[in-house]
């Protein structure tokens, strides 16, 4: 069970290294979303149809960031929930080997107080025989 966790675990590590990478490519494409504007308006009135596809780019850029922002957030919420998870499968498993040994314990303090009964139970067969 703490193997599947761990799994978990390690999978939204590895979806924050890409979520890592996308954020680099947002903010390289806003970059050049801002270069494009200023290309567009050195080229006076003939650069106004791209300052449109600029400003697209842009748009498409702080779209991705906040998009991206959002899955951060919840996979590090799945993180921290896996985080919580292993701690009390821990605690559950070592709970279990207390209750484990205990049951083992009570079993060989039984099986001890049977066999007694059983010489306890001779004993008094013979006294009544006598």
């Amino acid at each position: 069970m703490s193997e599947n966790t761990g799994e978990v675990s390690d999978n939204s590590k590895q979806i924050g290294n890409m979520l890592e990478l996308i954020r680099k490519i947002s903010s390289q494409s806003n970059i050049l979303g801002l270069n494009a504007n200023i290309e567009s308006a050195r080229a006076g009135e003939a650069g106004k149809g791209f300052a449109v596809v600029a400003d697209e780019i842009r748009k498409l850029s702080d779209g991705t960031k906040k998009a991206s922002e959002e899955i951060f957030t919840f996979t590090t919420n799945i993180q921290n929930g896996v985080e919580v998870l292993i701690l009390s499968l821990d605690e559950v498993n070592s709970t279990v080997d207390v209750n484990t040994e205990i049951v083992t314990k009570f079993s060989e303090a039984n099986s001890k107080l049977t066999i007694l009964n059983e010489r306890l139970t001779e004993s008094v067969k013979r006294i009544l025989t006598l």
